[in-house]
């Protein structure tokens, strides 16, 4: 038996253990491509309703377009049918640095994100009420910044992380509206909430043209973002 023959059973069993221990919102999909036709030669969980013997997805091909780099990709986020996900991609690689197949988790965060709504909708954006009275100014300032984002995130009825990049711009439009810039630490704040980076929070200022936002800073545009889909 070849090193490869032993690979992919074994892949297939790590599937499974993921699958197993993390539950019915878990599906973790194991991708050959000696034959990218019917490349799925093993699936632990559902989440996409796929088994085996299907074939690679066009997010599996942008990747092995992209051979030179071969890079896992962690985190990214997906959408199937009405479903939010969150998805990591490992590439699997021979010795020659070829990508000769994948291993993929998908994990099913629609129930969290509206459990999350939910909550923002009781008025947990106001936590910050009910802080001990003691708290530093420092404390006080980020609490107020914490709070006015929770009011908008409740305002708009949206989850940052499956927020269009039209979405992001509008967030931060209300905050600027509210001269929420002004405060100190807002940036780095919003830029959390969004999982962006700061540089990218300050091309969306940018863009709301000649509004009146306390932040005169020049720096380097963000990287462009791009959407990924299921492997």
């Amino acid at each position: 038996m070849t090193e490869k023959e032993k690979l992919f059973p074994l892949l297939g069993r790590v599937a499974d253990a993921i699958a197993h221990t993390f539950g019915p919102h878990v599906e973790v999909a194991v991708h050959d491509m000696a034959d990218p036709n019917k490349s799925l030669v093993h699936i632990a969980g559902n989440v996409t309703g796929r088994s085996a013997g299907s074939p690679i997805t066009n997010f599996g091909l942008k990747l092995l377009s992209l051979q030179e780099k071969g890079e896992d990709v962690f985190g990214y986020q997906t959408k199937y049918k009405d479903r939010a996900v969150v998805s990591s991609t490992v590439c699997i690689k021979d010795d020659d640095n070829k990508i000769i197949g994948f291993l993929c988790i998908n994990f099913d965060i629609t129930q969290l994100a509206q459990a999350r709504e939910a909550f923002a909708g009781y008025g947990l954006q106001h936590s910050s009420l009910f802080e001990d009275r003691g708290a530093s100014l420092a404390d006080l300032t980020l609490n107020t910044v914490e709070s006015t984002i929770n009011d908008v995130l409740a305002e708009m009825k949206k989850d940052p992380r499956l927020m269009t990049a039209r979405d992001r711009l509008a967030f931060i439009r209300r905050l600027n509206d509210h001269k929420f810039f002004s405060m100190k630490g807002s940036v780095v704040e919003v830029a959390s909430v969004l999982r962006v980076s700061r540089y990218t929070i300050y091309n969306y200022l940018k863009k709301l043209g000649p509004r009146k936002n306390e932040l005169r800073k020049n720096v380097r545009p963000g990287q462009a973002e791009f959407s990924k889909e299921l492997v």
